[in-house]
């Protein structure tokens, strides 16, 4: 059990426990919405990795699907950074 401090938002990896830093990196553009091929293309991985990597996130995260990961981490107090796409003009 991790210690928060009230209205102090945190980083997905330093709530999650165990996820590596491609998990949370995965699991945080998927909670912002990014489709699976989406984020596949943004982080130069195949669709198949990344399903896998969302697939250990949302376990590590105790849900079973994107929607009760939104609830979690805002639970949590976790905080998705922005991140600029590559591919958005």
């Amino acid at each position: 059990q991790r210690s928060q401090t009230p209205g102090v938002p945190r980083p997905l990896a330093a709530v999650v426990d165990g996820l590596t830093v491609q998990q949370a990196e995965v699991l945080g553009l998927a909670l912002k919405g990014m489709r699976c091929a989406t984020i596949a293309s943004e982080l130069d991985l195949p669709e198949s990795v990344v399903a896998s990597e969302l697939a250990i996130g949302l376990r590590a995260l105790g849900v079973a699907d994107r929607t009760d990961a939104v609830y979690a981490t805002a639970r949590l107090g976790v905080t998705v950074p922005a991140r600029p796409l590559a591919h958005a003009r």
